[in-house]
């Protein structure tokens, strides 16, 4: 597209601004919804997995754009970009990255609750769009900390997609046979709140001196990042051949990176339950992290099948790195331990033709329990859990059931000098006043005193 470049040195009228951006985009756009993707979606034959790939693809890039409108907001004008960065830019950032102000949920949150509803399906990964996205995301980090008043441009295609794909919204549901409900909300919402999130966005813009070199760098990043989406949309449909989808964790959970999982369906099925009946142990869980969590558990759990293959020595490996990882997030390693129980349970369910295939998992169960358990016996484990469950109602009549045990357990870790930051230990989050009452806080503190107090190194 050829570009109206003017005078460098005039600025265009503020009411007009946008209108004029748009109407530059619009070629674009028109050429964007003549792809192979959306023609296949009007004829009700785009495969499930272009789709749930095109969800996947979204989910990291609204998140991205998420973070880095915080980074913007609270980052010190001196550090954002040569000449600062006007207030007012945040602020457009800001309002444009939320646009979901009138709507209960931000658009990555409708995405990740219908690709929740397709998770059951196991759809593989289509590997290019993978790479594709990366680069964008990329590309939108590079800018936010080297010119972001360019990546209003990348906001202003988004939000331009947006209206596009807010018009198919009757052909998902068709397309799909799914529910109003049911894995159609990003496309719902982009129809129903977008208009209005747009004005309030335009009008922002429109109040700010955008001009010269400045509105030189918004035209060009409109049409590089319109040139990453139509690749992403090349990529999705028509849907590669051989080797160009696999199974990953990003599969399972598109915030993660694509390290790999089994490719074998009944394996990934297995993992999921494996990782849901850990989560159910642990209220903790959900209590801190919220529905993330399921998602991570899920691709957590299926790469753990792929221990099952290794020698013992680099089992060992792998789940020492592993569980410190998660103790350094706020999880004690029994949760790992737990998850590894549970695993080898739905896997032998799922194979039972296949005795003893999956027995490596426990030699890792083994030593994660011979971890913990030389430094605070199973006697004293279990009459330090059951005093406080005492002290709590039962552990707050079940609402954070487990808590006790995740407790004693990271004393354990602390004293085998696995390394946990204080903020975000679970020890900070679970004697925090805003979460809990004085009264819990009291049994909690407790509790540690007296685990360390019985602890041995």
């Amino acid at each position: 597209m050829t570009v109206e470049r003017g005078n460098v040195g005039e600025q265009p009228p503020l009411a007009t601004f946008v209108a004029k951006l748009q109407a530059e985009l619009a070629p674009l756009l028109e050429r964007f919804a003549r792809l192979p993707f959306f023609a296949a979606l009007s004829a009700n034959t785009l495969p499930p997995v272009a789709y749930v790939n095109q969800l996947r693809a979204f989910a990291p890039l609204f998140k991205t754009l998420e973070r880095l409108a915080s980074y913007l907001a609270t980052t010190p004008q001196k550090s954002r970009a040569p000449g600062g960065l006007p207030v007012a830019m945040v602020a457009i950032l800001e309002s444009a990255i939320r646009t979901e102000r009138t709507a209960e949920k931000s658009h990555f949150q409708h995405i990740m609750a219908d690709l929740t509803y397709f998770n059951g399906s196991l759809i593989p990964e289509i590997t290019n769009v993978r790479q594709r996205v990366d680069a964008l995301g990329g590309r939108m980090r590079f800018l936010a900390h080297e010119d972001p008043n360019s990546l209003i441009g990348y906001i202003i295609t988004l939000h331009g997609l947006l209206g596009v794909i807010g018009g198919y919204r009757c052909e998902v549901q068709n397309n799909f046979q799914v529910g109003l409900l049911n894995g159609t909300a990003f496309y719902r919402a982009c129809g129903d709140t977008t208009p209005e999130c747009r004005g309030i966005y335009e009008n922002l813009v429109n109040s700010c001196a955008l001009e010269g070199q400045v509105v030189l760098g918004i035209r060009s990043a409109m049409e590089e990042s319109y040139t990453f989406l139509e690749e992403i949309h090349g990529a999705l449909y028509p849907l590669p051949g051989g080797d160009g989808m696999r199974f990953s964790a990003a599969s399972i959970n598109p915030e993660v990176a694509s390290h790999g999982v089994p490719t074998d369906a009944r394996e990934v099925g297995a993992a999921i339950v494996a990782g849901k009946r850990c989560l159910k142990e642990f209220a903790y869980f959900e209590a801190r992290y919220g529905e993330r969590v399921t998602r991570f558990a899920s691709g957590d759990s299926a790469w753990l099948v792929t221990l099952a293959q290794l020698d013992h020595q680099a089992l060992i490996r792998k789940v020492q790195w592993f569980g410190g990882y998660l103790a350094a997030l706020g999880l004690p390693r029994i949760t790992l331990e737990r998850q590894l129980v549970y695993l080898h349970e739905e896997l032998g369910n799922a194979f039972p033709d296949k005795p003893g295939h999956y027995d490596r998992l426990l030699e890792a169960v083994d030593w994660l329990r011979s971890e913990r358990l030389k430094h605070i016996s199973t006697g004293n484990f279990h009459s330090l859990c059951h005093a406080f469950a005492a002290m709590t109602d039962d552990e707050l009549a079940g609402e954070m059931k487990g808590t006790g045990l995740l407790i004693v357990s990271a004393v354990c870790d602390e004293k085998a000098a696995v390394k946990v930051e204080k903020p975000r230990s679970i020890e900070a989050w679970l004697t925090n006043t805003d979460n809990f009452s004085d009264l819990w806080v009291s049994a909690v503190r407790e509790l540690f005193v007296q685990a360390r107090s019985t602890a041995v190194f």
